[in-house]
């Protein structure tokens, strides 16, 4: 084993790695992007069928409230960011499903965040 064997990994390879994982979080962000235009065309759809239905929107009067503990913020926070994490991930994946209505939804409304990943 000489000495150029131990050095651990290539500098080729790091590179590889980097450009995989900062490929991943831009299709994570439209992912996520695509996933919100989905949401509101559901929310729209389903308020204009309960127009046509006569009913009114009940939704709009529901506070949600998160008691914490004092102290236990630290644990709060942690909590969150293992949920947005695991959402995340899971949205990426899911998406992949819509890339075909994903992509020409990022050509034509979302051009900015394309110039941003250029």
């Amino acid at each position: 084993m000489s000495i150029e064997d131990s050095r651990g990994m290539s500098l080729k390879m790091v590179s590889v790695i980097s450009v995989c994982l900062v490929t991943y979080f831009l299709w994570g962000g439209a992912a996520a992007i695509y996933k919100g235009h989905l949401d509101q065309e559901a929310a729209a759809l389903a308020a204009q069928i309960a127009e046509q239905n006569g009913e009114s929107d009940v939704d709009d009067d529901v506070n949600f409230r998160f008691r914490v503990r004092r102290g236990s913020g630290l644990a709060a926070a942690v909590v969150v960011m293992i949920a947005g994490v695991w959402t995340f991930i899971t949205n990426s994946i899911i998406q992949l499903g819509n890339l075909p209505s994903l992509v020409p939804y990022m050509v034509t409304q979302r051009m900015g965040y394309l110039g941003f990943c250029v």
